[in-house]
């Protein structure tokens, strides 16, 4: 779960960062705004990130839930960051497309 999360959150953090104007803070808050950041973009995104950090925190601290539980969101979390990451790619290139001056790239 938090291999999956911090794939995703990472790389949109970067993202941000990139073609955003995030200035890091280094706070935990961070966890926040980035996808605050991300939804006038892709609001899938954001919902997808905010979910994906809620598993990991029960992955990390809920000891009631079950492993078969467990095991389902831990498969439903690897699809869910692989989805964020090549929707932050597409995005990317549409934006990097629409700095160049060329013609920007369906997203």
């Amino acid at each position: 779960m938090s291999r999956a999360y911090y794939a995703a959150y990472l790389e949109a953090r970067s993202f941000c960062e990139t073609h955003l104007a995030l200035v890091r803070s280094g706070k935990g808050s961070e966890h926040q705004e980035v996808p605050r950041q991300i939804a006038p973009i892709d609001p899938q995104v954001m919902v997808r990130l905010t979910f994906l950090r809620k598993s990991r925190n029960m992955a990390d601290y809920d000891l009631d839930v079950s492993a078969a539980t467990m095991t389902r969101v831990a498969l439903d979390a690897e699809r869910m960051a692989a989805i964020i990451i090549a929707a932050l790619d597409g995005h990317a290139k549409r934006l990097e497309g629409d700095a160049d001056g060329g013609s920007p790239l369906p997203g």
